[in-house]
């Protein structure tokens, strides 16, 4: 995008003698909560400094209503307030939307006239001249740099989701079919397998591509913290809530938000994202108005959501809403051909990061790849070879089981120091770690429903697995 924002300049000079601005710039998100200008005159450095969207500050009210901002030195109240957040303090100020095929893709900002005069309607009307022919440049030079219209063997597609099998085809036909609408999209796979890529090639080949594209782990945060992480909330909401943060569909706004783990949203939550996705509004924890988003919503999982609507932990409606349209990712051992490609692209990528020349492994080894069973999928095979590329061993390419060896020894195996309580503590820690390990092994790692059958909290769970150093495997 900097190569798009440095042609801008010569508009921006064009404007500031049109309307004898002090200084002029553009403002843009930033795609992770903060915006910025992107490019200005008479700006000085620390002006280029992100600062969070805020509805309080000049450039984000102007990009979420849509409407100029003109102020001509009498402006008291919000007006005002609005410009000291934002760090003006000037007389006269304006502030106008760049709209670009109906979404907001940023604001452009005019202050300090030289003449010592304040801006007027007249400077505005003469703006908004400018701001046509700005915005139809944008749309023309955004249309060369980001064409939306990949073809089935696009090379962007290719480049990142490698492979020729039958089943890898598909998958890259369905990305440029749905790439181009607002489908909500269900992605859903072993764990390994892509589905995150998946998701973020939908966004990066739609027209959003532009607009944030924000992920949020379903299965990382306990109910209560990933309410507040997907809605925000405002000030004073809770104990700890000091500010008002936005939430990730605030962020994602206009963008695209990816909904990974799908199937461990709590049932509760549930409810609210349908609400979100049918009405397109909600409010924050502890507020009162509504806040209006536009996001596309894609969703993962690793589990068969059948199981989950048969066993009434997942809800039948959010489902269909989710499930406007599939993308199954096949596990590696369904798409063997693809092997070599992907190992020779791995090689490649793992070369030039670490600036090794490791060739291609024997025949043998490759015998051995194309018969493993890959229950770690692709990323397991990544994993393979960016060993193989920093030790230069073959070896390390079929040594699948990597666990370190666990070392055998009984628990009663004590100092004779210690009395019966501290031999109590080991047994019982022993005995924990290995009924954690089971039950979710037995759950696939689904830490909502280990959680329920060991009849702990979410919390404690979490706060288990990190005291025994347990993970997936």
């Amino acid at each position: 995008m900097r190569e798009i924002y440095e042609l801008l300049h010569p508009f921006l000079q064009v404007i500031a003698v049109s309307l004898k601005a002090g200084r002029v710039s553009i403002v843009t998100p930033n795609g992770d909560g903060t915006i910025s200008p992107k490019v200005g005159l008479g700006l000085p450095g620390r002006a280029y400094k992100p600062a969070l969207w805020d509805i309080g500050r000049v450039s984000a009210y102007v990009m979420e209503t849509r409407t100029p901002l003109l102020t001509n030195g009498l402006d008291e109240g919000e007006t005002r307030f609005k410009l000291n957040r934002s760090g003006y303090n000037g007389s006269s100020f304006i502030s106008a939307p760049l709209i670009v095929n109906g979404d907001i893709w940023g604001v452009i900002n005019l202050s300090d006239k030289e003449d010592g005069t304040s801006f007027d309607e007249n400077d505005l009307r003469k703006l908004s001249e400018h701001i046509s022919a700005l915005t139809e440049f944008i749309k023309r030079i955004t249309a060369l740099r980001f064409p939306s219209s990949p073809g089935p063997d696009d090379p962007i597609i290719e480049e990142k989701l490698v492979g020729r099998s039958e089943k890898i085809i598909k998958v890259r036909q369905l990305l440029k079919t749905l790439s181009g609408t607002d489908m909500t999209v269900f992605v859903k796979g072993e764990t390994g397998t892509g589905k995150s890529l998946v998701a973020k090639l939908l966004h990066d080949l739609s027209p959003r591509s532009s607009k944030p594209f924000v992920k949020v782990n379903c299965a990382a945060l306990p109910e209560t913290l990933l309410e507040a992480e997907l809605f925000g909330y405002e000030r004073g909401a809770f104990t700890g809530a000091f500010e008002k943060k936005p939430g990730k569909f605030e962020i994602a706004n206009h963008g695209t938000i990816l909904l990974d783990e799908i199937s461990e949203l709590d049932i509760k939550l549930q409810a609210k994202l349908l609400q979100v996705i049918e009405d397109k509004e909600y409010p924050r924890i502890g507020g009162k108005d509504n806040i209006k988003v536009d996001v596309r919503i894609i969703a993962t999982s690793n589990l068969d959501l059948a199981v989950a609507l048969a066993e009434n932990t997942f809800r039948r409606d959010l489902f269909y809403r989710l499930n406007e349209a599939s993308i199954h990712m096949p596990p590696l051992r369904e798409r063997r051909e693809d092997i070599p490609i992907l190992l020779e692209h791995f090689l490649n990528l793992y070369n030039q990061r670490y600036k090794r020349n490791v060739r291609p492994p024997s025949a043998k080894v490759m015998k051995a790849l194309e018969s493993h069973s890959w229950p770690g999928n692709v990323r397991e095979l990544e994993a393979l070879v960016k060993r193989y590329v920093i030790f230069e061993n073959e070896a390390t390419l079929t040594n699948f089981d990597v666990e370190p060896p666990v070392i055998s020894h009984s628990i009663f195996d004590h100092d004779p120091e210690e009395g019966l309580l501290e031999i109590q503590k080991k047994v019982v820690a022993a005995v924990e770690r290995d009924v954690l390990i089971r039950v979710l092994n037995e759950t696939r790692w689904n830490k909502s429903k280990a959680a329920k059958i060991l009849k702990i909290s979410y919390k404690t769970l979490l706060e288990k697995i990190k005291l025994y150093n347990l993970e997936e495997s």
